[in-house]
């Protein structure tokens, strides 16, 4: 399975640009991704019963949504881009994605999530 990063690309003058600009560049991601899932996986928080804490989620959450931030679901979407969604392989130390040129295919007009229901496969 390929990663397919599509460069990113900020016309208009804003503050976020050499910001966004990093995200075109696959190990800036990688980078990314990884330092967050580290935080997330070795907060003390997960032994203390909580969802989240000051140290990990909640500072990136707003105050009323905080009901709804858990470290725990968070670390587990954070592996499962790491590790391409290969269900309990370890987290590599450095991006081992196989990149590609190609934007992915199309099988589909349905959205992902419809394609998730019954109703529709992506042979349709």
């Amino acid at each position: 399975m390929g990663i397919w990063l599509r460069p990113c690309c900020c016309t208009t003058p804003c503050p976020a640009a050499p910001h966004l600009a990093e995200l075109a560049d696959p190990d800036r991601v990688w980078d990314l991704l990884y330092r967050a899932w580290r935080i997330v996986a070795t907060c003390e928080c997960g032994g203390q019963g909580r969802l989240a804490c000051h140290r990990c989620l909640l500072p990136f959450a707003p105050p009323w949504q905080v009901e709804h931030v858990a470290r725990e679901a968070a670390e587990r979407h954070l592996r499962a881009l790491l590790t391409a969604g290969v269900p309990d392989a370890a987290v590599p130390q450095a991006c081992d994605w196989e990149l590609t040129e190609e934007p992915p295919g199309v099988d589909t007009m349905e959205s992902h999530l419809s394609c998730t229901s019954a109703r529709c496969s992506p042979s349709e």
